[in-house]
């Protein structure tokens, strides 16, 4: 994980109220992770994660809906302030999607 993003994980999880002991838990998981590439059965060469999370990470979900529900909150704000209008509907209302994943 690229530490500021992980940095940013870790104290947006204690901001939540997921405690200092579980974000550092998430934080330590993705810090410094490696993937390895095997052929034949024999590990040929060791890459870095910089980026993202690995492959099937079961993290991977849980971490894109905690970073993205300070972005869906301050949407949802918007468009309470009717600053954010959303798609216009036949019937005159307004939808604004919450996420897609």
């Amino acid at each position: 994980m690229i530490m500021w993003i992980g940095l940013f994980l870790s104290d947006l999880m204690v901001h939540m109220g997921f405690g200092v002991r579980m974000s550092r838990l998430i934080y330590t998981l993705g810090d410094d992770a490696i993937s390895y590439v095997m052929l034949n059965g024999c590990i040929i060469m060791q890459i870095p994660i910089c980026k993202s999370v690995r492959q099937r990470c079961p993290l991977s979900p849980l971490t894109f809906a905690i970073v993205t529900h300070p972005m869906l909150v301050h949407f949802h704000q918007l468009a309470l302030d009717r600053v954010l209008k959303g798609l216009s509907l036949p019937s005159g209302k307004h939808f604004v999607p919450q996420a897609l994943a």
